[in-house]
């Protein structure tokens, strides 16, 4: 139904000390499953679930803790119990390596999680979405049905334009406007 969401899937938060034995019960139904890449931090975030799984089969596994856009997005998901979307990452599945994010959904194993020590001690993980920019731009904002173009820039930096190179807008009157998300 929507096109732009390139899936939807669940991430767990797995201790270390833990790891092993996660990845054994996943391998009891998935025998291919692997924890990856490796990372030095003491807890794992990995991608147990996902929908799509054949357009997204380098995903499941993963450990989004090895980046610090997708981790820091994570945490900042677990510790305001909002959703949150991470800052611009490049998908592992993604052939092109184009611009995305992620939409993280925060959970929790009890409702208790009032304040910031209760969310880190009770959180299990979160529901996310990959979103490609390109993909969401061209579908959400479809050209043929408005009068202005869109160029995203994550500090001056380049994530989205509707000019390739070397193409020009065809309006009248161009406006630069900078909003900050």
């Amino acid at each position: 139904k929507y096109p732009e969401i390139n899936g939807i899937g669940v991430i767990y938060k797995v201790p270390s000390e833990e790891l092993e034995s996660f990845v054994a019960e996943n391998q009891a139904t998935r025998p291919g499953f692997t924890v990856h890449p490796p990372h030095s931090r003491k807890e794992h975030y990995v991608i147990t679930y996902i929908e799509p799984v054949a357009t997204n089969q380098k995903d499941v596994g993963l450990d989004v803790a090895f980046e610090e856009n997708r981790y820091f997005g994570l945490l900042y998901a677990r510790d305001t119990a909002e959703a949150a979307i991470t800052g611009p990452i490049m998908l592992v599945q993604d052939a092109e390596q184009t611009p995305a994010f992620l939409f993280y959904a925060p959970f929790y194993e009890e409702n208790a999680h009032a304040s910031l020590e209760e969310r880190r001690e009770h959180f299990r993980g979160v529901v996310y979405a990959p979103f490609v920019v390109k993909n969401l731009m061209e579908g959400t904002l479809k050209a043929e049905n408005r009068h202005v173009a869109f160029n995203i820039y994550d500090d001056g930096t380049p994530i989205y334009t509707e000019f390739g190179a070397g193409k020009k807008p065809e309006a009248r009157h161009h406006t630069r406007r900078q909003i900050a998300l």
